[in-house]
C-alpha cells in the first residue's frame, strides 16, 4: 500500500502542471505558504492516529490502520489538480473537487476502495453517503487540523466547524 500511496501522489503531480509539488497550495488557495499544506497533511495524519488510538483503547472498536493512514496521507492529493496552475490545461480541477479526483487517482493506482472512500468522504461530498469509521476519523482530523491552522495563519475563528459552516474545506 505504501508504494501505491507514493504512486498516487506522483500521478497527481504529473497531471497537475505544477513544476514542483512544493508549490501547490495543499491547504486553501488564500494561504500562499505551501509549507502550510504540508503542515496540514502531517497534522491530519497525526490527529487521525491519536483518534484511532483513543477509539480502540476506550471503545474497543477496531480501526483499519492501513486504510486510515493511506486515506489520511492522500485526503488532499486531489488539490494538486483542483488548484492546478491556469496554464496547465487540465480541466480536472475545474470539473471535480479534490475529494473526487483524489479518490479516482487512488483507485487508478491500485489502492483498495476503502482508501478511495476515505478520500472521497473526507469533505462535504461525503455528507451524501455513509462514512466508514476510518473516513469519519480523517474527516474530523481534517476539519480540526484545518481550523487550528486557520486560527494561526489567518486569525480565523473556529465557527465554521459547526453545522452549516463546514464548506470551507
Amino acid at each position: 500500500m505504501r508504494d501505491a500511496v507514493i504512486q498516487t501522489w506522483t500521478a497527481a503531480w504529473e497531471l497537475s502542471g505544477w513544476a514542483r509539488i512544493e508549490d501547490c497550495p495543499l491547504f486553501i488557495p488564500s494561504v500562499k505558504d505551501p509549507a502550510v499544506g504540508i503542515e496540514h497533511l502531517r497534522g491530519v495524519v497525526g490527529l487521525s492516529i491519536c483518534m484511532a488510538d483513543f477509539v480502540e483503547q476506550n471503545h474497543q472498536v477496531s480501526v483499519q490502520r492501513d486504510v486510515l493512514l493511506a486515506g489520511a496521507l492522500l485526503h488532499d492529493v486531489g488539490k494538486l489538480l483542483e488548484y492546478a496552475p491556469p496554464a496547465s490545461g487540465t480541466p480536472r480541477g475545474k470539473l471535480l473537487r479534490h475529494s473526487i479526483s483524489g479518490a479516482h487517482l487512488a483507485l487508478a493506482n491500485g489502492l483498495p476502495i476503502e482508501v478511495a472512500h476515505v478520500i472521497a468522504a473526507h469533505s462535504k461530498e461525503g455528507n451524501f453517503a455513509p462514512r466508514s469509521l476510518e473516513a469519519a476519523i480523517v474527516m474530523m482530523a481534517d476539519h480540526l487540523g484545518g481550523a487550528t491552522i486557520l486560527m494561526r495563519v489567518a486569525n480565523s475563528p473556529l465557527d465554521y466547524l459547526w453545522p452549516g459552516q463546514s464548506d470551507k474545506f
